[in-house]
């Protein structure tokens, strides 16, 4: 008997990738090959919840939330936790294209409007699973200049700040804030960020081991991701 999922994480590349996928296609077949060790480590994890992953790389927010109101939200048996992370490509697509003061404007007045669409994607998620508890995680960090696939990893700039910085912090306090006004009692903010950060040579900077490509987490870091989660994720389920 297939048992339904207790836990289910929705999201963009950064939840696919526990699929051991990218853009749906296997990651060893795709720049992203390190993703490739993820679907045992998520089973290892989270199996025992019956967990699914229901992530598509490149989805920005809105992405999502025509997915949710167009048949991915489970109907007849419903998570207990359903987990979302989700926003960081809206800010690269804010950014795209434009460098220096110029991704700095952009990124900073797209702050309200990614979450913004985060939070409906939230309502989206509580009004189709009343039931369940909801988990937005804060946005990760990103690298000035990640997102090109072109270029070799150890050419990723791991500087932080980086040009996202201020952008990743605002949406995030927005998050916390919204989180706090619902009345609810069933959504958490949970912010992980931190983790995956390190002084390097005196410097703060990404931590490579933990995001090599200054977007995407290894294996090492979705376990770091793991241990900032399970606190909540035990108290909820």
């Amino acid at each position: 008997m297939v048992q339904r999922p207790e836990l289910v994480f929705f999201g963009d590349s950064l939840t696919e990738a526990w699929r051991g996928t990218d853009h749906c296609r296997p990651c060893n077949t795709t720049y992203r090959t390190g993703c490739t060790r993820l679907p045992a480590l998520f089973a290892s994890l989270y199996g025992r919840y019956h967990a699914a992953a229901l992530g598509i790389a490149g989805d920005q927010a809105a992405n999502l939330i025509w997915r949710l109101q167009h048949g991915q939200l489970p109907e007849r048996h419903q998570p207990k936790v359903a987990v979302l992370l989700i926003g960081i490509n809206d800010l690269g697509a804010a950014a795209a294209d434009k460098g220096g003061q110029a991704a700095a404007w952009a990124l900073a007045a797209a702050v309200h409007g990614v979450a913004d669409r985060v939070w409906q994607a939230v309502r989206v998620l509580r009004h189709g699973m009343p039931a369940a508890h909801v988990v937005v995680l804060g946005l990760l960090p990103r690298g000035t200049g990640s997102g090109d696939v072109s270029l070799p990893v150890e050419q990723a700039d791991h500087r932080w700040p980086s040009e996202y910085t201020e952008a990743l912090s605002g949406v995030n306090r927005r998050l916390r804030k919204l989180t706090s006004r619902d009345s609810s009692g069933r959504v958490h903010f949970l912010d992980c960020s931190q983790r995956f950060l390190a002084t390097i040579n005196k410097r703060r900077s990404i931590d490579p081991a933990l995001m090599p490509d200054a977007l995407h987490p290894s294996a090492e870091g979705y376990q770091q991701l793991a241990r900032c989660l399970k606190p909540l994720l035990a108290k909820l389920l």
